[in-house]
This record gives C-alpha cells, sequence and structure tokens, in this order.
C-alpha cells in the first residue's frame, strides 16, 4: 500500500509549524496569529507523541487496512473464479441438457413411428376382418335370399293355383 518515512513526515510538519504566519488575520476580531509561548513546547510534545502514537495507533490501523485489502482482493479473486467456474458448469449443462433433448425427440419421433406402423397394422387387421364378415355376411344373405326365393317360388305356385282354381271355380 504506502509506507511511512517518519523523518520525513517530521520535517515536514516541523517547516509547515514554523511556516506559517505568524499574524495571520481573517477579521478585525479574530486573531489567528500562533502564540511563540507554547509554540516549542507544542512541536517538543508532538515530536515526543510520534513514535508512541505511531506504535499504538497509527501501524495497527495500517496493518489492519492492509489485511482488510488482502482479504478483499482475495475474496474479489475467488468470486471471479467461482463465476467463471459456474460460466464453465453452465455451458457444460446446457450442452447435456440439448444433447438430452436431441435424444429425446429422436426417440420421440421412433415411437411416433411405431406407433404408427402399429396403427396401420391394426387397421389392415381390423379392415381384412371387416372384409371377412362382409363377405361372410353377403354370402349368408345371398344364401337366405336363395332359400327364401325358393321358399316363395313353391308358395307362389300354390298360392297361384288355389286363385286360379278359386278364379276358374274349378280344381286345377
Amino acid at each position: 500500500m504506502w509506507r511511512v518515512d517518519w523523518r520525513s513526515f517530521i520535517w515536514l510538519w516541523l517547516g509547515l509549524a514554523l511556516s506559517a504566519p505568524l499574524n495571520a488575520h481573517a477579521a478585525e476580531s479574530l486573531n489567528l496569529s500562533p502564540d511563540p509561548r507554547i509554540l516549542l513546547p507544542s512541536l517538543i510534545v508532538f515530536s515526543l507523541l510520534i513514535y508512541p502514537v505511531n506504535k499504538l495507533l497509527v501501524s495497527p490501523l495500517v496493518r489492519i487496512l492492509q489485511e482488510r485489502d488482502a482479504r478483499i482482493s482475495g475474496a474479489a479473486e475467488r468470486a471471479s473464479e467461482l463465476a467463471e467456474e459456474s460460466a464453465m458448469e453452465r455451458g457444460r449443462l446446457d450442452e447435456r441438457l440439448a444433447q438430452a433433448r436431441a435424444a429425446a425427440q429422436a426417440r420421440r419421433g421412433e415411437i411416433l413411428a411405431e406407433a404408427k406402423l402399429e396403427e396401420q397394422r391394426l387397421l389392415d387387421a381390423a379392415r381384412a376382418d371387416a372384409a371377412g364378415e362382409i363377405a361372410s355376411m353377403r354370402d349368408s344373405v345371398a344364401g337366405e335370399l336363395q332359400a327364401a326365393r325358393e321358399a316363395l317360388a313353391g308358395e307362389a305356385r300354390a298360392l297361384a293355383e288355389t286363385v286360379a282354381a278359386r278364379v276358374l271355380g274349378r280344381a286345377l
């Protein structure tokens, strides 16, 4: 991150403190000039407190911030890796899903073709059975019709003789 050079830091503060104007006025009633009597003791106290404050406060805070930065960057890298892995896994799953859909579609086509063949076979068998029954019924009806014609022909002769005998008034 950043490294503190304490000598430069001390010289910077010392230079800033000494370069402050002695009589700075923001307004007539407000006096911003430093009091020379407390300037030197303030610099001495400041100089004496730099090392303990650095050891007790600044260094631990910098270390904590660096650790936090390392954790954040590590977590960001891990998140990036996980995102890449999930994208790759999603691609594999999409590919497998497409293969499964294609296989299911092919199987569906096979099942439909088999069902159509079975339907055609059943229809052909039903047609053959129906044609056989129709032929059997026609033969039966033709036989019964022939028998009825023969029976009616005999009855028609007998009836014709009876009618002719009545009309003629005599037996034939």
